[in-house]
Parts: C-alpha cells; structure tokens; sequence
C-alpha cells in the first residue's frame, strides 16, 4: 500500500475523516463519505419524483381531451383518462404535504408550490372530461328507453 492511499482524507459534506480509498467522489470530483452520497442520491431522486408527479397528470389529462376525438375509444377513454390524471393529482397534494413534513429533502420551494399549482389546476381541468363523460352515458341511457 502506498503512502498516498493510507493518508487520511476528510469527507467534503460532513467533515468526517477516513482513509482515502473509503471515500467516494461526488459529481465534481471531491471526496464524499458514503452516507452523504446516499443522502445526494435520494435528494436527486426525490426532486425527480417531484416533477414527474407534478408533469405526468396535466400531460394525462390533456390525452383525455384528445381521446374525445377518436371514434370508439371517446366512448370510455376520456372519462378513464382522466379519472386516471385525478388521482395523480391527488397523489402530487399528498406529495406536496410530505415534502412540507420534511426539510431534507433537496426539492426546492419553487418546485414544491409548483406541484401544489398544477395538481389543483390538472382536478379541475381533468374534471371537465370527466363530467362531459358522464352527462353523455346519462344522455345515451334515455335515449336508449
């Protein structure tokens, strides 16, 4: 073992010192401790869950106005659509209360009033389907008797 890999070196987040070949590099090349890099990673990817839970209902409820327009498929897909984009909705507000229980979690506060925007605006947006969807079964049901 050479003298370079038995020195001491000291993690860049918390200060905790280790031998050299304990640590990691982080993404700029600094010595980490293991425990921080789990902390960074789930940091990461929480600010991942974070966007794709805030983008993924509003993108499903504007496919919920798009399924109106194909033949057969308007007969069951908007109303599934965007019952589907509602719970995800529903799922960001629960979202948005647990980032506001924690304080490390990395997401931003920006992205956290983001999330609690669009899953208000994606219920109300993704009602519209969703009550057209219905009022048209109530309307086809005493047409049919």
């Amino acid at each position: 073992m050479t003298t370079a890999s038995a020195t001491p070196s000291a993690c860049n987040q918390c200060g905790a010192s280790a031998m050299r070949q304990a640590l990691l590099l982080d993404d700029q090349g600094l010595p980490i401790c293991g425990s921080c890099q789990a902390k960074v990673e789930a940091q990461v990817g929480m600010r991942k869950r974070a966007k794709n839970t805030m983008l993924t209902p509003a993108i499903v409820s504007t496919l919920a106005y798009f399924s109106f327009l194909i033949p057969l498929a308007n007969l069951v897909a908007p109303a599934g659509l965007a019952a589907l984009a509602i719970l995800g909705a529903v799922n960001g507000i629960r979202m948005h209360g647990e980032l506001g229980r924690t304080r490390d979690h990395g997401v931003s506060d920006g992205l956290r009033t983001g999330l609690l925007v669009m899953s208000i605006l994606t219920i109300i947006f993704a009602s519209i389907p969703l009550l057209l969807q219905v009022v048209g079964w109530l309307g086809l049901a005493l047409l049919r008797h």
